[in-house]
């Protein structure tokens, strides 16, 4: 019988695997989280066009205790190459939420000129910034992520296709059913 520790550490090696081969996959998680459908919200801001990869590291000691840590590329808003969001519960049963500051390239107010003259587009309050700001120890969002997407993210990077699919005109599958029938009355 394989005992806890050894089940969580192989389970480590396999998300560590897999995701070694999810970074060969270009724009990966931008689609899974894209296609996500409590999810897909998080997606509008420009910053996650720069996420290059994402993991959940679970504390093996307290299993309500864990990490979502977002990476990202170069990009022309912040200095960080990994956003962390992290979630403890303590011994007491206390729960808390400390997110890695992010450490802004400019300012992040940016001025933007619409139709009816300039208006203050502020990057800081984009959706993601939003809720990465956040810090409700109780966040279905990060349960979301942690639950749904991270365990089975293939599902939502293939979810699109899977949509496409089911628009397929099936009266085409008619006509080969009576061109079957067809030939085994001949």
């Amino acid at each position: 019988m394989i005992s806890k520790q050894k089940f969580e550490l192989l389970r480590k090696r396999q998300f560590e695997k897999r995701n070694e081969i999810i970074s060969k996959i270009p724009k990966f998680w931008n689609v899974a989280f894209a296609n996500h459908p409590d999810l897909r919200s998080l997606i509008d801001d420009d910053l996650l066009s720069y996420l290059c990869n994402f993991e959940v590291v679970v504390d093996n000691t307290l299993k309500c205790s864990y990490s979502l840590n977002f990476h990202f590329n170069d990009n022309p808003f912040f200095k960080n190459q990994i956003l962390k969001k992290n979630f403890d519960l303590s011994v007491t049963g206390f729960e808390t939420c400390i997110n890695i500051p992010i450490q802004w390239k400019n300012k992040p107010i940016l001025w933007d000129k619409d139709s009816i003259g300039f208006r203050k587009k502020q990057l800081m309050q984009g959706v993601f910034c939003r809720w990465y700001k956040d810090r409700n120890p109780i966040d279905p969002v990060a349960e979301l992520i942690k639950e749904e997407l991270w365990h089975d993210p293939l599902e939502f990077y293939i979810n699109k296709n899977r949509e496409d699919n089911d628009e397929i005109d099936i009266s085409s599958n008619t006509d080969d059913d009576e061109s079957n029938n067809n030939i085994n009355s001949k």
